[in-house]
């Protein structure tokens, strides 16, 4: 199950693999990761939370090396994406926005941030900065100039805040949760984890929840959700980041789907075509707001 030692200087020592033998088993490519020791850190990394959190993580299978390369870690992971009658349901929903920030407050804590820092795994590339900047090139592709200028601000100005920077996700929507029993219980694709703004996870977590699906399928109830984000995170962070960085998910997301690509949980859930009009128009109904908070920094 293991894939042979490369002479590319990682090993295969670095993570701990299960002995797992069956299809359902996702493989999450490394593309982006631009260095395959971190990568590997990443799922160290992985694997530390897992025995200090409640909340599941997944279990690296085995590495794909080609020409050696180091491409992907396959990871088992058991996850029942939600139906679109689940979406619909508002207990269920809001059960999802409390977890979700259970889970976001957990990862965020002092206490895993101490332990994370000390066992010297934590990536330490500025991996926002790295993650954001990949994404410019998809929205030069498939959105409009004035959209694509505007990220680039927000990108800028996010630089310029010099905000503190922890472990974090880095990569916290849906499509990376593990459900069972329409109930969120974790998350997996580690890949892009490492010293990050944890302002930027909760965007990434209320863009896909509550800007998506949450104004798709409650749109009278999606304030009381977004107040619970509010209310209930522990982390401080500034109202206006989070509008920034919400917006730029929001811009990528547009510009993904528009490119054929539809998440996991909208494969099965709705089509293409009703996620991009409901985006779009997320994009230029908030477009001027954004424009005042980048020149407000």
């Amino acid at each position: 199950m293991i894939a042979s030692k490369p002479s590319g200087g990682f090993s295969t020592d670095e993570v701990r693999f299960g002995e797992y033998e069956g299809e359902d088993v996702l493989v999450k490519y490394a593309s982006g990761a631009n260095d395959e020791n971190n990568l590997l850190k990443g799922y160290r990394a992985c694997e530390h939370i897992s025995e200090a959190v409640d909340f599941k993580v997944p279990e690296p299978v085995k590495l794909v090396v080609e020409d050696n390369e180091l491409l992907a870690i396959e990871e088992k992971v058991d996850t029942e994406y939600p139906s679109r009658q689940d979406w619909k349901n508002p207990d269920f929903f809001e059960q999802t926005v409390h977890r979700g920030v259970e889970i976001l407050n957990e990862m965020h804590s002092d206490r895993l941030q101490c332990s994370i820092k000390e066992s010297g795994l934590m990536v330490s590339e500025d991996r926002i900065e790295q993650s954001m900047t990949k994404n410019l090139d998809l929205l030069s592709s498939e959105t409009n100039e004035d959209v694509y200028q505007l990220c680039r601000e927000i990108i800028s100005a996010i630089r310029e805040n010099g905000f503190e920077r922890n472990f974090s996700h880095n990569d916290f929507n849906v499509d990376n949760m593990i459900f069972e029993s329409a109930r969120l219980t974790g998350l997996f694709d580690w890949e892009k984890c490492g010293l990050a703004d944890r302002t930027r996870d909760i965007a990434l977590f209320e863009s896909a929840i509550i800007d998506e699906y949450g104004m798709f399928f409650h749109r009278d109830k999606v304030e009381s959700f977004r107040e619970i984000i509010r209310q209930d995170i522990n982390h401080r962070f500034n109202p206006k980041i989070l509008r920034m960085y919400r917006f730029f998910q929001n811009a990528v997301a547009y510009s993904y789907i528009s490119n054929g690509q539809c998440s996991e949980t909208w494969r099965s859930i709705g089509t293409n075509k009703e996620i991009i009009r409901h985006r779009k128009k997320l994009i230029e109904r908030r477009k001027q707001g954004i424009k005042e908070d980048v020149q407000a920094f």
